[in-house]
């Protein structure tokens, strides 16, 4: 009887985030809430990954957020690559950028990873605000990139393609079932054995050496994980939006929403990001929708932060210890 109340008290979750959809199907609006949900929750669960779960204070994952858009972008525009093999090809390119940056970078600890992360970041958006690409498409060359970002092809409507311009209720599902794939597979590695050497070297990497394990090795592979979800969840985004940019898309504000939605949800917990995402994302629409404008747009940051900030002193375990009393 108790094992049966387990299992469905997991399902709720996942049938909820199945039904959602088909409630906001015919609201454009409550549909692009549910789906940047989604994709700051993606956000969250990786950057939760390094942070949370093995003590890595890194800010990179944005600049590969960016990377991984950028990868689909250009072998769609430039290739005509089908877009879940450029989406594929950015979580691998993001993984392998983040794997090389992080082993030189390993041995930081604290502030001095906090920096260098985000000097990374910062010299990445850099790098694409200035670079720009020649496409010869007749007899004057066309530039693309750089600070005016790069459209993507408009397609047919198709799963194949990847592209609906008339719903986007195959954009909520896709977003959800990614959310899922990703949680799923940190929860697999959490309870194996990797999951343990995560947790060692989070709670003191000079003992986690001591008893053998690669400290160094873990902490790229941590990266290297949270880096191809980043791109992933990039990749997504530029598919939804059809257009990247590197202001908007590898902005360090957005990198710190993304570490204060974790903070709020409950650091280094699986379901922490997720209800952190959940408790940001529409509080922030409602509030610029009520308060927005170009006019109040300062006072509804305000009300935001101050609604933040109450909610980390009040309940420092975040939501995720919130429910976890209610469950007790």
């Amino acid at each position: 009887m108790i094992k049966t109340g387990k299992k469905l008290r997991n399902a709720l979750p996942i049938l909820i985030a199945l039904i959602l959809p088909l409630v906001v199907k015919d609201s454009p609006f409550y549909s692009s809430v549910l789906i940047m949900t989604a994709v700051y929750a993606m956000l969250a669960m990786a950057w939760n990954l390094t942070a949370g779960f093995t003590g890595l204070i890194a800010f990179n994952h944005i600049a590969l957020f960016g990377i991984g858009a950028y990868t689909t972008t250009l072998l769609q525009v430039l290739y005509g690559v089908n877009a879940w093999i450029g989406m594929l090809a950015g979580g691998l390119v993001a993984a392998v950028v983040g794997m090389a940056f992080i082993y030189p970078a390993a041995r930081l600890k604290g502030l001095f990873m906090a920096l260098a992360t985000i000097a990374f970041s910062i010299a990445v958006q850099i790098l694409f605000v200035n670079w720009r690409i020649v496409i010869y498409t007749g007899k004057y060359p066309k530039y693309i990139g750089g600070a005016v970002g790069i459209f993507l092809p408009i397609k047919e409507e198709s799963l194949i393609n990847l592209q609906w311009h008339t719903t986007k209720l195959p954009y909520c599902y896709i977003a959800i079932l990614l959310l899922m794939l990703e949680y799923f597979v940190i929860r697999k590695i959490m309870n194996s054995r990797i999951g343990y050497y995560f947790l060692a070297i989070r709670d003191d990497d000079l003992a986690a050496e001591h008893i053998g394990i690669n400290t160094t090795r873990y902490k790229v592979l941590s990266m290297g994980i949270a880096s191809f979800f980043s791109g992933i969840a990039g990749c997504f985004y530029a598919q939804y939006l059809l257009f990247v940019e590197p202001f908007s898309y590898m902005s360090i504000t957005f990198m710190f929403t993304i570490s204060l939605i974790t903070l709020v949800g409950g650091l280094g917990t699986l379901e922490g990001p997720i209800l952190g995402s959940i408790f940001y994302v529409p509080l922030s629409t409602l509030l610029r929708v009520m308060i927005g404008g170009t006019r109040f747009a300062p006072a509804a940051l305000i009300i935001l932060a101050a609604i933040l900030i109450v909610t980390a002193i009040k309940f420092p375990e975040g939501l995720h210890g919130i429910l976890r009393r209610i469950r007790k």
